[in-house]
Order: C-alpha cells, then sequence, then structure tokens
C-alpha cells in the first residue's frame, strides 16, 4: 500500500546474527589473514598474514598490503596501505572533509539527499590517501585525506598529519612536523636498492642476517 514501508526479511533478523554472518564470510574470504572485525566493505581488499583487529572499519575501496596489521578502533576511507605497516589503535585515516568557504559545513546542507532540495553542490568523498611500506603509526594518529606517508616512516602517537611525510621520517605534533630522519642517506639509497618489502618471502628470509643487526645493517656481511 502506497505509504507503507516495504518490509524484507532481513529487517526482522537481529543486527548481532547479521554482523556475525559478515565476520564469517570475511574470514572465510581472507582465510590467510586474521580478521577480527565485520567492518570490512566489500569494495575493500586484505593482502596475505594481515591482521584487523577489533572494532576497526575499512571502507571505500581501501586496500592493505601482505603482513600488515591494523591494531583496534581505527577508521580507514579510500586508503592505500603497504605491506609490513604497522597502524595502532584508535587512529582515523582519509576522513572526508567538510567545506570551509560555504556558509555551513553541515552535510546536512551541502551533500546528496540534502535539506535544501538541491543535488550535492561540495565533492565529501575523500581523496585517496597512501601509507607507504614498513610505516608505524601510532596510537590515536590522524592523518587528512589525501596525503603521502612515505615509506619507513613513523608517525608519533596523537598526530594530525595534514601534509605528505617524506620517506624514512620521523614526525611528531598536531600538526606533524618531521623532526629527523631514521637513517642516513646511505641507508636509505640501500634501503630503495633492495626494495625488501616486495621481495618473496623466501627472498626475505635469505636477509636474517641483515634485519637482526641493530647497527651497521647497510654493510652486510659479503
Amino acid at each position: 500500500m502506497k505509504g507503507e514501508v516495504e518490509l524484507k526479511l532481513k529487517d526482522f533478523i537481529p543486527r548481532y546474527v547479521v554482523n556475525h554472518f559478515k565476520l564469517i564470510r570475511l574470514k572465510y574470504k581472507n582465510s590467510e589473514s586474521i580478521i577480527n572485525t565485520y567492518n570490512i566493505s566489500n569494495s575493500c581488499q586484505i593482502g596475505r598474514e594481515c591482521i584487523i583487529d577489533f572494532e576497526t572499519s575499512l571502507s571505500l575501496g581501501t586496500v592493505v598490503g601482505d603482513y600488515s596489521y591494523i591494531n583496534s578502533n581505527c577508521n580507514i576511507t579510500n586508503t592505500q596501505i603497504g605491506t609490513f605497516t604497522s597502524i595502532s589503535s584508535n587512529c582515523v585515516i582519509g576522513a572526508s572533509q567538510h567545506p570551509i568557504n560555504y556558509m555551513s559545513t553541515s552535510p546536512r546542507i551541502y551533500s546528496e539527499n540534502n535539506i535544501l532540495g538541491v543535488p550535492a553542490f561540495f565533492e565529501s568523498k575523500p581523496k585517496k590517501t597512501i601509507i607507504g611500506d614498513d610505516c608505524w603509526i601510532g596510537a590515536n594518529v590522524v592523518i587528512m585525506d589525501g596525503v603521502k606517508v612515505g615509506n619507513g616512516s613513523i608517525i608519533g602517537a596523537g598526530a594530525v598529519v595534514t601534509k605528505d611525510i617524506e620517506e624514512y621520517s620521523i614526525a611528531v605534533g598536531t600538526p606533524a612536523k618531521v623532526i629527523k630522519k631514521r637513517f642516513d642517506e646511505k641507508s636509505v639509497e640501500y634501503l630503495r636498492k633492495i626494495n625488501w618489502t616486495q621481495l618473496p618471502l623466501k627472498d626475505i628470509r635469505k636477509m636474517k642476517g641483515i634485519f637482526i643487526k641493530k647497527d651497521f645493517w647497510n654493510e652486510p656481511d659479503l
């Protein structure tokens, strides 16, 4: 009857049951990884031997590279995450922005189905955010959409990243600023040359003598 709400079978299934089956499907689809959250949209891709922990949400085509992990209660949108990258808890990465030059910042005004009854007039979909290989993102970090964090970088806990971070940098603060480089240029050149994060696992294991060195690892024994 006109005006009545159309009810479907799924409307009568408790939400926790639906979420349980979502989680089962995700675990089956990503059987080489540990998946502890159902908040992963169908457009996302997860690599081999990843860990995605409780209450974390991945959306809008987010891609997680092999051997990376994302701790609990993160919200990650439209983001490319490299291999061997570590993301701590309570991070927000790639969140959409609101307009600042229009009269209102509210999505109820500018987005689709707005209360004005006009077509959406501000693009709220976040730009692609890129987190490189072997990065370490500390707890409670916010990384704005469209930002690129270079390979091997460290973002200190609580930082707000609004601009690109060069590879092998350590950045802290609000807004985040680079306080030092992790390695000298010789070491960085060596890392670029071997590009170990893209090697097959069997080749990475052959390099164990380098990985376990605390100092002078860029001068492997011949």
